[in-house]
């Protein structure tokens, strides 16, 4: 009771002071306005997916969008994380480099600013740059995006601040050595009257080690978004440059792997024979077949690829016997990883873009985007690869309104859309052994396979260069039928070529086909915080492998241009004053 005689007597007294003051006009009370944004869940805009002005309650797709602010609370830096936000996504880093990611089943596709990027589904770390926004997609792409695989798709969007230029230093230090600095520079760069030009740029150097012994990786990435608005002209002009400089090593995991090494640890120790017959500290593709008998262990020149699978015990040969035959204890932190493997990947890109407003509300762009990539990865064990990929795509785009009444009207997007590639690709696997190093002794000389680079005396397994482009015309509408009831459809149709030329074989494949995508929603909104929606979508893309590659024999096998199909019905709902988002979705995907 006394501390509430204190507090009534306090709000008396200052309620009295008020009024005094008032009475002597001697005192003026500054006026503070706070003017705040709601950041409500699900009504971010979306038009980065589809080309139209929806918001993610109005879509008829499954999909989650990560602002900056969504990045930087959460501390999202790997894309690895982007998982625990979308549901039926999983991690397909490819031997533990952090590179894509899978959506339904499915390998994704890349978009920057609606440009597909080249796929990376494990040659280099896929920078988080907490400036952009990060749109997870279920589903295949806008047709007026191109062509792309039918279970989803990232795409990625620079965000600007037209306000004052705001610098962010962040350094992070932790466990394994964790050592990262990062600089944020984002804001209005100039302004006067005939232009203003708003800038996001993002640069960090990271050098850390990892959970797993030998695994070491250095990790320099930069990245500047531009986007310049015209007093004079009703236009935007947007460049864009990234640069990245990855230097680390594949995590190839356990071998001799059982059942008790999982459960309880426990791992089959043993050494090889000796193979480093002229003692330089390597085991070279020669030395293998002088000693011959190791096929179980081998691939290419003992019987073929993972050949035979299947062999009975008196047919083992006895070079595949381990000496010193037995069992320990294996620390989770020990594989295959040899301190000299590397994965070393540049890659950089440029994007240029202009949108012009010239016809009422019809808007046209043209947008350019190139990309180069080089990759050397290197495990001791027996596997090297090699690729140099160039890219160029550009896509000249129309959208606006058609207006029917003075409450419906057709959002209507049009693209022309081009894109080539062609990637040098040198693969070496013929000596690619696993088993033979014992991961609790560490690496020897009769487990370290002389690479096809550093072995003079033969090749690379496979040398090829491919050249993939895609040419196509797409158009996507949104037409509101009545004030609930909504229609989307869409529809491209693509010119694809690709071909195949085998160095080693000297041989050359071609193939050209013609493929059309198409894709249709139909939506129904009882609410205004409820949609349901049915989505019906065929899609083709070309199959490209990891570097941007393809083999002679998936040209001949006619499994170069794959097509997709995707049926979905789906529910999203907004409660609580807008603070709770909840989706729903039945679909099925043909692949």
């Amino acid at each position: 009771m006394k501390y509430l005689s204190a507090s009534v007597y306090a709000v008396f007294l200052l309620t009295s002071l008020s009024v005094q003051s008032k009475d002597n006009n001697t005192q003026v009370i500054e006026k503070i306005s706070v003017v705040g944004s709601s950041q409500n869940i699900g009504l971010h805009e979306v038009t980065n997916l589809f080309g139209h002005n929806l918001t993610s309650l109005e879509s008829p797709r499954s999909h989650s969008i990560l602002s900056p602010n969504t990045l930087d609370e959460l501390s999202i830096t790997s894309i690895n994380e982007l998982i625990i936000h979308t549901p039926g996504s999983f991690n397909s880093s490819f031997f533990g480099i952090a590179g894509g990611m899978d959506i339904r089943g499915g390998q994704t596709d890349n978009f920057y600013r609606g440009m597909k990027r080249l796929i990376n589904p494990g040659n280099y770390q896929t920078t988080i740059n907490p400036l952009n926004q990060i749109a997870l997609h279920k589903g295949a792409p806008s047709p007026i995006y191109g062509s792309g695989r039918i279970g989803g798709f990232i795409h990625i969007q620079p965000i600007f601040k037209p306000s004052d230029l705001q610098h962010t230093l962040g350094l992070t230090l932790g466990q394994y050595n964790k050592r990262s600095v990062s600089y944020s520079l984002q804001g209005n760069a100039t302004s006067n009257s005939e232009f203003s030009t708003d800038i996001s740029w993002f640069t960090e150097y990271d050098n850390s080690d990892s959970y797993y012994h030998n695994n070491h990786s250095e990790n320099i990435y930069t990245q500047l978004a531009s986007q310049t608005l015209f007093n004079n002209v009703p236009g935007r002009l947007s460049i864009d440059l990234s640069f990245q400089d990855y230097q680390g090593q594949q995590v190839t995991g356990w071998n001799r792997v059982t059942q008790e090494l999982i459960d309880h640890g426990t791992y089959i120790s043993g050494s090889a024979i000796d193979t480093d017959l002229n003692k330089d500290g390597y085991t070279s593709g020669s030395e293998v077949d002088q000693i011959g008998g190791l096929g179980g262990f081998a691939h290419g020149q003992q019987g073929g690829c993972c050949s035979p699978h299947f062999v009975k015990l008196n047919e083992v040969s006895p070079n595949l016997a381990l000496n010193n035959l037995g069992k320990t204890r294996l620390s989770p932190r020990n594989t295959l990883i040899d301190e000299s493997d590397i994965a070393n990947t540049q890659a950089w890109d440029a994007f240029v873009g202009f949108d012009s407003w010239y016809l009422g509300n019809w808007k046209g762009s043209i947008d350019n985007f190139v990309q180069n990539q080089a990759t050397h990865i290197q495990t001791s064990f027996g596997y090297e690869q090699q690729a140099k990929i160039d890219s160029y795509a550009t896509k000249l785009g129309l959208e606006g309104e058609v207006k029917w009444s003075d409450m419906y009207s057709t959002d209507m997007s049009f693209a022309i859309n081009y894109h080539t590639s062609e990637s040098d690709y040198f693969v070496d696997f013929d000596y690619q052994y696993f088993d033979r190093r014992d991961i609790s002794k560490g690496v020897t000389s009769n487990d370290r396979i002389l690479l096809a680079s550093q072995d003079t005396h033969r090749e690379f397994s496979n040398e090829t260069t491919t050249n993939a482009t895609e040419a196509g015309f797409a158009f996507n509408s949104y037409t509101r039928i009545t004030e609930n009831l909504n229609w989307m459809v869409g529809a491209r149709l693509d010119r694809f070529t690709i071909e195949v030329d085998d160095h080693k074989q000297s041989k050359s494949s071609i193939q050209t086909a013609s493929k059309p995508s198409y894709a249709t929603s139909l939506s129904y909104q009882p609410s205004d915080n409820s949609n349901i929606y049915a989505t019906w979508q065929k899609n083709h893309y070309i199959n490209l492998g990891f570097s941007s590659n393809l083999s002679k024999s998936v040209l001949e096998d006619n499994e170069a241009i794959l097509g997709s199909k995707l049926m979905e019905l789906g529910f999203k709902g907004l409660y609580w004053d807008n603070r709770l988002s909840t989706e729903f979705a039945i679909y099925k995907q043909l692949i």
